[in-house]
C-alpha cells in the first residue's frame, strides 16, 4: 500500500535526490556536482516520502509558491517504475488533503523529459504553456512546459 509522509531527514532526502538514476532528471547545469547539493528545511519547502509498506519509493518536493499553490518535483526510485501513475494519482490526492492551504499544484517539465511529460498527462494536469529556451542540461538549451491542476479539477 503506497503511503506518503513528510520527512525533515536531510541524510535520507540527500541520497534520494542524488541517486544516479534521479539526479540526472532532476538537475539542470547549475549544479552538475551532487556533492554539492543542499537539502534545504526551509518552511516553503515540504520533502513528502513515499513509500509501498516498508521499501522507500521515492519522493516529492512541494514547494510552495504562493498562499494556495505548490510547484510540485517528482523524484521516483527504480522500486517505483511500473507504479509511477498509481504514486502520482495517489499523491496528488494525498497533497490537496495534507499540504495546508493547497488548492493549486503545477510542475515544470524540461522538453526532452518525454516520460515525466506523459506521467503529467496521464495523471490529468492541463498543460498550461511551454517557455521557450529556459532550460540548461548538457549545454543544449530546452524548452520547459507547465502543467497544473486545482483541487476541484482533480475532484470531478
Amino acid at each position: 500500500m503506497i503511503e506518503f509522509s513528510i520527512t525533515r531527514d536531510k541524510n535520507l532526502i540527500h541520497s534520494i535526490v542524488t541517486d544516479k538514476d534521479i539526479w540526472k532528471r532532476v538537475t539542470d547545469d547549475s549544479v552538475t556536482n551532487p556533492n554539492l547539493f543542499f537539502v534545504s528545511l526551509e518552511p516553503r519547502f515540504v520533502w513528502v516520502l513515499v513509500r509501498d509498506d516498508d521499501e522507500i519509493m521515492g519522493l516529492f518536493l512541494a514547494e510552495k509558491r504562493n498562499h494556495i499553490m505548490y510547484e510540485v518535483h517528482t523524484m521516483l526510485l527504480r522500486a517505483a517504475y511500473g507504479n509511477a501513475l498509481h504514486i502520482a494519482n495517489e499523491g496528488l490526492k494525498w497533497a490537496f488533503n495534507n499540504l495546508l492551504n493547497c488548492k493549486r499544484i503545477i510542475t515544470l517539465v524540461p522538453s526532452y523529459n518525454i516520460l515525466a511529460d506523459r506521467l503529467c498527462r496521464n495523471t490529468g494536469l492541463q498543460f498550461i504553456g511551454l517557455n521557450r529556451g529556459s532550460y540548461l542540461y548538457n549545454g543544449v538549451m530546452y524548452d520547459t512546459k507547465l502543467y497544473g491542476i486545482s483541487k476541484e479539477e482533480l475532484c470531478q
